[in-house]
């Protein structure tokens, strides 16, 4: 591999790591099944409905690694990608063909993330508001100015009362078995 080839390499990886795709760090893996992992992984996790198998296998023969390139050229046409990729050119490696759509396919599982993160968010207000009353912080500091005073006020009503004391002048007993069990029965315990 030349220098350009392990740059191109090394920036995919690099891209794959930043969105999430940690396979790609795996050093016993060929760079094929790298990349294509990778872009099986972002398809898949761009939430993009693809009517046939990239269940990436990195024991495939090389039937099943061309049908799989195949499949990934299908989808990213599906996505509507903007930069034309070839099954031959997956599977030959092309970085400089490959390298714009890593950058494009990232885009989307970013995008998608922001998506299902706001959806999640909007879900998570909406059902935490069906449950309790209180929509957000200033309404419950109106129902209450000082939540301070009411944790005191908790404080010396269970606080801890001695029920039994033991008589003066008597020590301790020397084991920590007994001393605990009568530090618990002082306490009503």
């Amino acid at each position: 591999m030349d220098d350009d080839e392990e740059s191109g390499l090394g920036e995919i990886v690099e891209m794959f790591l930043n969105a999430g795709y940690f396979r790609a760090r795996v050093t016993s893996l060929s760079p094929f099944d790298k990349i294509v992992g990778g872009l099986a992984w972002s398809i898949t996790a761009s939430n993009v409905e693809v009517n046939f198998d990239l269940l990436f296998d990195e024991e495939a023969k090389i039937g099943r690694k061309i049908k799989l390139c195949e499949n990934i050229e299908k989808a990213l046409s599906e996505m509507r990608c903007p930069h034309p990729i070839q099954a031959h050119q997956i599977q030959g490696l092309a970085y400089d063909a490959i390298l714009p759509v890593v950058r494009w396919l990232i885009k989307q599982v970013i995008a998608t993330r922001e998506e299902f993160g706001d959806r999640l968010r909007q879900f998570s207000s909406f059902y935490y508001g069906k449950g309790y009353g209180y929509k957000s912080l200033k309404q419950v500091e109106q129902r209450d100015p000082n939540p301070v005073g009411g944790l005191v006020d908790v404080k010396t009503t269970y606080r801890a009362q001695r029920s039994f004391r033991r008589k003066g002048g008597a020590r301790p007993p020397s084991d920590q078995y007994t001393r605990v069990r009568q530090v618990l029965m002082e306490y009503g315990h």
